[in-house]
Formats: structure tokens, C-alpha cells, sequence
């Protein structure tokens, strides 16, 4: 962006098929959509993650909701809580997506819990805000404002961060699980909350193993990102 703009975060109610997926299985915290191509008349090609404890009968549960048509549904690793899915959808009117894109705010993040969307969007101004917020009180059960600031970068807008699509296929399921295991038993944090020692206990494997395994594995990560090394 060449010039700031105002990021807001603010949620809102809706009764959509975005939020359907919570309410009809068991045990799922969060629903997130990565990426949405309108079709026409109502109906998207959605890109959702849904996170949280959904079991094996998560595909089944889907099949039975009836405007969402699973295209594919899968886990990053044997061990993962978290599901990726592509499908049609049929969403209701007024889809929160359709009321970002007629008020020319850029969307960022849409999570859905608890029957509750938040929305990360950008807009020009703060009259460009008020505008969205009077448009969208029209249409919803409640808006609220929960974050405002002004920014150069926002990151990357709905759609164009498919991390988590390339590295599906490029890393092993034992490179997956073991990155996976290690941060959400909290090795990355600061300061951590798991040693090198725990997380190896965990996946039963010795610490020396796991360190080597996860250098292998964040190369290969880096070489996503960065290609190849200096020496290669």
C-alpha cells in the first residue's frame, strides 16, 4: 500500500452457512475462511479451516449439511485438530463477504465462533468506516467495533496467503506431525512452555533425533520460501 489506511477488526451475528459448520459438529472451535470465488447467484467455491476437536465423523456431519458440497476435506497431519476443506456453499443473504466487497473495504481475516463472525478489513478513513458500519447494521444482527489502527501493511488480503495450501504435499505427514506437536505443546513460544526433551518424549522419538528432524524440516520449510541454499 502506498499511503495508510485505516485496519479494522470488528464482528458481527450472522445466521449464514459460514457459521454452519460450529453449530452442526461437535467439539470445533473455529471456523476460518481462507479464500471464497463467487459463482453467482448465492453460491461460493469456500475455502475454510475449521479448527478445534472435530473427529473422524466430521465427514460425515458435512455430507449431511445441505449447501455445503465437500469437494475435499483433509488434515495436515495424522495428529492434527484441524481440518482444510473446499466445497461449495450456498450462503444466505446477506453474506458478510458481499457486504465488504459493495462498501470497497478489502478483507483480511474471517473467523466464525460461537455464532459470531470477526472480520479484519480494511478501509480509506474513519468516514469510510462509519459508512461500512451504517451498511452492515442494516443488514445484521449487531456490529462491533473491537480494534482500529492505521497501517502502511496489513498483510495479505483474503485469498492471496495460501501457506497453508503449499505446504500440504511438500512436507512429509512425520515432518507435519512433528512441527504441529512441537507448537502446540509450546516449544516456539517465549519463553517456551515444552523443551526439545518433552516434545521428543511425545512423539517418542530421542532429543537428538527430534533436533535433527526439525532442522531437516524447517529447511525444507525455508526452501519453500526462500529456495535453494547457497550451498545446494
Amino acid at each position: 500500500m502506498d499511503e495508510r489506511v485505516l485496519r479494522v477488526k470488528f464482528g458481527v451475528k450472522q445466521s449464514g452457512a459460514f457459521t454452519t459448520p460450529i453449530d452442526c459438529i461437535p467439539g470445533v472451535d473455529t471456523v476460518e475462511l481462507d479464500n471464497a470465488i463467487y459463482k453467482g447467484e448465492r453460491h461460493w467455491i469456500e475455502f475454510i479451516t475449521i479448527s478445534g476437536g472435530a473427529g473422524e465423523s466430521i465427514h460425515d456431519e458435512l455430507d449431511e449439511v445441505g449447501h455445503i458440497d465437500v469437494i475435499e476435506l483433509w488434515k495436515l497431519s495424522p495428529a492434527s485438530e484441524t481440518h482444510h476443506l473446499v466445497g461449495f456453499v450456498e450462503e444466505e443473504d446477506p453474506f458478510i463477504l458481499t457486504a465488504l466487497a459493495e462498501n470497497d473495504a478489502i478483507p483480511y481475516r474471517l473467523v466464525a465462533e460461537n455464532g459470531r463472525l470477526t472480520i479484519v478489513a480494511v478501509v480509506r478513513d474513519w468516514n469510510h468506516l462509519k459508512d461500512l458500519a451504517t451498511s452492515i447494521e442494516d443488514g445484521f444482527e449487531a456490529f462491533e467495533l473491537l480494534e482500529t489502527s492505521p497501517t502502511e501493511s496489513a498483510g495479505y488480503p483474503l485469498g492471496l496467503d495460501s501457506m497453508k495450501r503449499v505446504y500440504r504435499g511438500k512436507l512429509t505427514e512425520s515432518q507435519l506431525e512433528l512441527l504441529e506437536t512441537a507448537y502446540r505443546m509450546g516449544y516456539f513460544e517465549v519463553p517456551q512452555r515444552a523443551t526439545s526433551e518433552d516434545v521428543a518424549a511425545e512423539l517418542g522419538i530421542s532429543q537428538p533425533s527430534f533436533s535433527e528432524q526439525l532442522r531437516r524440516t524447517e529447511s525444507s520449510m525455508f526452501g519453500l520460501l526462500f529456495g535453494e541454499s547457497i550451498d545446494q
